[in-house]
């Protein structure tokens, strides 16, 4: 009987252990703050994204010269801890906010659609690359982020 009890403890541990992961691997993160390069945070910032259903978010950016704002559509859902297509449309408007001395002709608005994909790591981190484009401005634009999701 005692040589049952080290089994029946190792069962339970290991279901407990299981339970845990399969949890956080469903639980919903609709939140992520992310270093961006390009994108809607001009040249280098933070982006906040948001999870309005499993298929849209939207997203905000704040960056060293300028702001921006976005629509993603994540045509087959996101899914932690796999790699996400996504596409949808990006707004940038570029202002010398820290002095840059920047011509006057660099200020621009810029419209682009990005196809990329992300991925949710299971330390709730995001890893996000895209490019596409655009449609106000010219040639293409391009995003890439690393963020933590809450």
């Amino acid at each position: 009987m005692k040589s049952k009890n080290p089994v029946i403890v190792l069962l339970f541990l290991a279901l407990i252990t299981f339970n845990d992961g399969f949890s956080q691997e469903t639980r919903e993160r609709k939140n992520a703050v992310s270093f961006s390069l390009f994108g809607t945070s001009p040249i280098l910032g933070i982006t906040y994204e948001r999870l309005l259903t499993n298929t849209i978010s939207a997203e905000v950016g704040v960056g060293l010269i300028g702001l921006g704002a976005g629509v993603n559509y994540y045509p087959l859902g996101l899914k932690a801890r796999k790699v996400n297509f996504y596409t949808g449309l990006k707004y940038s408007y570029i202002e010398d906010f820290i002095l840059l001395n920047l011509d006057e002709q660099f200020y621009d608005s810029k419209v682009y659609i990005p196809i990329g994909i992300n991925y949710l790591s299971p330390w709730n981190m995001n890893f996000g690359l895209d490019i596409g484009p655009a449609i106000v401005g010219n040639g293409f634009l391009g995003n890439v982020k690393i963020g933590f999701r809450f």
